[in-house]
């Protein structure tokens, strides 16, 4: 086993999932607005979403998605759909305290973003592969533990950052929480989606 290797993916992990980026955006405005219990939600659904990648890339179910890209194109189309409905809702709302009665659905907001980002998943087809650390473990092995290893490093990074937002809630300017700052969110995430 190679441990340096190990130790090199989990620190080359660390250093991809702190690089500003739309997940870790979108945590912490939501951390921000609703509070740490809802970004840990959301992170929860993110590092789902990642469990699913690492299955695809582990049992080369990667290959059914290169062979047939219109499987992408649906599961693209399906997120930039969701994100565009979650920027019509904002459009049509006034600003006003979130509820806190909505437990799942800061789950099911990450997991759609995560999993139908194709971004990620090429990501992970081509980042895991470099670190196979074992000689005598299969590929399926080394490459679910690697991805195990990512999506843990990858939700304690998120629940940090998510904890921390929201202990800056108090100060927080209110202008982040308009339904125009809001529905520009979710129109990013649908066209970081589109153009991915």
């Amino acid at each position: 086993m190679n441990t340096s290797l190990l130790l090199l993916f989990v620190w080359s992990s660390f250093l991809v999932t702190v690089a500003p980026g739309p997940d870790l955006l979108m945590v912490i405005h939501i951390s921000l607005e609703r509070g740490w219990k809802m970004g840990f939600r959301l992170a929860l659904g993110l590092c789902t979403g990642l469990v699913i990648h690492t299955l695809l890339v582990a049992t080369g179910l990667g290959v059914l998605l290169d062979t047939f890209p219109s499987l992408i194109l649906g599961i693209k189309i399906f997120g930039v759909s969701y994100f565009l409905f979650l920027a019509y809702k904002a459009w049509n709302s006034k600003y006003s305290t979130p509820s806190k009665t909505v437990h799942f659905k800061g789950w099911l907001t990450g997991f759609i973003m995560n999993l139908t980002n194709p971004k990620v998943f090429i990501f992970f087809l081509g980042f895991l592969p470099q670190f196979l650390f074992h000689e005598t473990w299969s590929k399926a092995l080394q490459l679910s533990v690697l991805g195990g290893l990512f999506i843990l490093q990858a939700l304690l990074v998120f629940l940090g950052v998510s904890y921390m937002s929201s202990r800056v809630q108090t100060r927080r300017p209110q202008f982040l929480f308009s339904a125009y700052w809001q529905t520009g969110l979710w129109l990013f995430f649908a066209l970081w989606i589109l153009i991915s």
